[in-house]
C-alpha cells in the first residue's frame, strides 16, 4: 500500500478538519450540505466599461459528496449564492470555479 492508496482517506480527514460548510444545490433542485475548501478571488472581475461585475471563488469538494457537478449548479456560502461556471476533476476531488453576479437589478416588487 503506497502513498496514493491513502489519498482518499487523507482528503476526507483534511476536509472534515479544515473544510467550510456550504450548501450545494444541483440543477434538479436537491440541496445538500457538504464541506468544501473555499478560496475567494483576490479582486472582483471587471471590464473596462463596468467595474465590479462578479465575485469569483474556487471551491474543492470531495467526489464522494458530489459525484458529478454540473454547469450552473448553485453553491451557497454563508448568505451568498454562487453559480458553478467551470469544473475540473482531480483524484477524489472536484475543483469548481464559482461566480456570483454583482450587477444591480431594478425589479419592481
Amino acid at each position: 500500500m503506497g502513498f496514493w492508496d491513502n489519498f482518499p482517506g487523507m482528503n476526507a480527514a483534511l476536509m472534515a478538519t479544515f473544510g467550510e460548510a456550504v450548501t450545494y444545490t444541483s440543477k434538479d433542485g436537491q440541496a445538500k450540505e457538504i464541506r468544501a475548501f473555499v478560496a475567494f478571488g483576490e479582486d472582483l472581475s471587471s471590464d473596462r466599461a463596468m467595474r465590479e461585475v462578479a465575485a469569483e471563488a474556487l471551491i474543492e469538494v470531495l467526489e464522494a459528496d458530489i459525484s458529478e457537478p454540473s454547469y450552473q449548479d448553485q453553491v451557497r456560502i454563508g448568505e451568498e449564492e454562487f453559480t458553478v461556471v467551470r469544473r475540473k476533476k482531480s483524484p477524489g476531488v472536484w475543483k469548481l470555479e464559482i461566480r456570483r453576479d454583482l450587477r444591480p437589478t431594478f425589479r419592481r416588487g
